[in-house]
């Protein structure tokens, strides 16, 4: 008996009733879950702006820098034809469409390697009639004229495994290892039994003649862009545009100009070299070049305050930029010339 009083005690005082949340548990439940979903929400989107914004400057320096190596490499260039001495003697035939106002054969005429135009808006669909429409107003454009890095043929020997020479393309020829005389011709138009030989003084170059300027992308993005001569199989002539670095907003180019015959620039101007326009600088006295782009974000960036920003880019030119909320990096380069013996008219 005692047994199962002591049972029944323990279930009597066992059994409770099951309780849950009040209406205002709920609510503060409710407003602490919001107020911890803002608050991740809120760091994402943080995050994610920070994010975009590194991304778009480191965007802005690599294309920066790039855009100045490549010109830099490319006016170091300028003049080199492969040992020829004198550019005077780089010339060839006419091409099926041509760029220059001189005729049809100012791609394949080495006289003037080294070509710069300041202030683009006023004289470029004059004198690169290619160009028309195509040029940012106030940038500068250069053209350069020059053989390729290496030989496809050195010493009678083809390089690099090549077997022939492309039909369309243009070559220089340079004979007796650049010390006798020189052909500017098609792979097709150069008598390959008279190239080919082991040790007979043979070498052939490619030829490059390019136009890089400011234009814009298929997206309206401002672009380094050029033009170059361009072979296909009905023809040669100059290459639509192609756009080489998205983000490059002004090119500005200075002349390194040496007044006293030391070899040394004493001072850098902003002006035409002499092909284009009468009143420009003399070629023969440029010994070096100085760069200058602005380069800018592809896209805006929100943290940016909407504002315009002067940007001086080389000794004359200020550069005022619209209200809105790209970014911009100004970058300069100065490049010697290399093959001045090349540059002389």
């Amino acid at each position: 008996m005692t047994m199962l009083g002591f049972q029944g005690k323990t279930m009597g005082t066992g059994s409770q009733h099951a309780k849950g949340f009040t209406l205002i548990e709920l609510m503060i439940s409710l407003l602490l879950g919001l107020l911890l979903t803002g608050g991740i929400i809120s760091v994402f989107i943080e995050g994610k702006r920070n994010f975009v914004q590194d991304d778009e400057v480191s965007r802005v320096q690599e294309n920066g820098r790039y855009a100045l190596r490549l010109l830099s490499r490319e006016i170091g260039m300028a003049g080199f034809f492969g040992g020829v001495p004198d550019s005077s003697d780089i010339s060839g035939g006419a091409v099926t469409t041509d760029c220059g106002t001189s005729g049809s054969d100012w791609l394949l005429n080495g006289t003037s390697p080294l070509e710069v135009i300041d202030d683009s808006a006023s004289s470029t669909g004059t004198y690169y009639t290619c160009l028309s429409g195509l040029v940012v107003d106030a940038t500068d454009v250069v053209a350069i004229k020059r053989a390729s890095d290496a030989p496809v043929i050195e010493d009678g020997e083809y390089q690099s495994g090549l077997t022939g020479l492309v039909s369309n393309r243009y070559y220089l020829h340079n004979k007796n290892r650049g010390l006798g005389g020189v052909d500017l011709k098609k792979g097709s138009q150069h008598d390959l039994a008279e190239i080919v030989g082991a040790n007979n003084g043979s070498d052939v170059w490619e030829y490059y003649a390019s136009i890089f300027y400011i234009g814009t992308d298929d997206d309206g993005t401002p672009s380094l862009c050029k033009k170059e001569i361009l072979s296909t199989s009905t023809g040669t002539g100059i290459s639509g545009q192609r756009c080489l670095v998205s983000g490059v907003e002004n090119l500005q180019i200075e002349l390194g100009m040496d007044n006293d015959a030391d070899g040394f620039a004493d001072q850098f101007v902003s002006n035409d070299t002499d092909p284009p326009v009468a009143s420009a600088e003399d070629a023969d006295n440029i010994v070096a070049i100085r760069i200058h782009v602005l380069a800018r974000s592809i896209n805006e960036i929100n943290n940016f305050p909407a504002e315009s920003r002067s940007y001086r880019l080389g000794g004359g030119t200020t550069v005022a930029t619209p209200v809105d909320r790209f970014y911009r990096l100004a970058l300069s380069a100065t490049t010697v010339i290399r093959n001045p013996t090349s540059l002389v008219p």
